[in-house]
């Protein structure tokens, strides 16, 4: 199903993020980062995705506003009690 439209599914752990995508041409894409890396990117979720839409649209992507507009998001986390 293409919704014209980049999907995003968020995985927010304590050492990583992981950020998989499904691109509007059917493309599946995945990347991993530190979810905290201060000297790198302020967001690890913000970053995975300016990540993937520079990677597929081989175009820099600057603005947060410019990847909202073409993207459906879910965030996800497991929390764990003990």
């Amino acid at each position: 199903m293409s919704t014209g439209k980049f999907r995003f599914a968020i995985d927010r752990g304590g050492t990583f993020t992981d950020v998989w995508a499904r691109c509007p041409n059917g493309k599946t894409c995945v990347m991993k980062l530190l979810s905290e890396d201060p000297a790198n990117y302020p967001d690890a979720p913000r970053e995975g995705i300016r990540r993937i839409l520079q990677q597929v649209w081989l175009l820099p992507v600057f603005h947060y506003f410019q990847m909202l507009y073409y993207a459906e998001m879910m965030l996800v986390t497991v929390i764990h009690w003990a």
